[in-house]
């Protein structure tokens, strides 16, 4: 589900999907503003309940020139991966 309204409503996606034993969420620059809620909200649940925090698995695709997403601004590790699309002739 993407969160893109608002902060706020990225926070509460997150929290819901926890809620619901949802640990890995995946994201990508394409997704507009959603990496940067995205971080905001990871930080809150790092204060507010870092045991769950901890739980999450993150994924995101990069352009295959970038080296690592900074949107998110994670001290955890975040799985990048590069998605090349090929013309098909």
């Amino acid at each position: 589900m993407r969160a893109l309204a608002s902060p706020e409503a990225m926070e509460s996606v997150l929290r819901r999907a926890l809620a619901a034993g949802i640990h890995h969420v995946e994201t990508a620059p394409a997704y507009g503003p959603a990496e940067r809620y995205l971080g905001a909200a990871l930080a809150s649940l790092a204060v507010d309940q870092p045991a769950q925090r901890s739980t999450l698995v993150l994924t995101s695709k990069i352009l295959p020139s970038d080296r690592k997403s900074t949107r998110l601004n994670s001290s955890h590790t975040v799985i990048s991966y590069a998605v090349f699309c090929l013309k098909k002739k």
